[in-house]
């Protein structure tokens, strides 16, 4: 099996993809409550790699989704009922 053949590289650039996505779900978190410093270490660390905007905007995408938006509706629902 040559390098190209490996299925190392592509180990790793799953890994460095998940840890990517990683980043840009704590960035998503944080920036709810980002004051002026951290807003601009988000704007370093998007721009650093394409990658980086890349799995930022698809975080974005999935949590602004219908999907999580009906399983926040339905967990306040739950955690309502329960209340009661």
């Amino acid at each position: 099996m040559t390098h190209a053949q490996s299925p190392r590289p592509a180990k790793a650039n799953a890994a460095r993809a998940a840890e990517t996505m990683d980043q840009a779900l704590t960035w998503l978190i944080e920036l709810e409550i980002a004051d002026v410093a951290t807003y601009a270490r988000f704007l370093e660390w998007l721009d650093a790699d394409p990658a980086h905007r890349e799995a930022f905007a698809s975080a974005e995408a999935v949590w602004h989704s219908q999907a999580v938006f009906d399983a926040a509706a339905a967990l306040a629902t739950r955690k309502k009922r329960d209340a009661e």
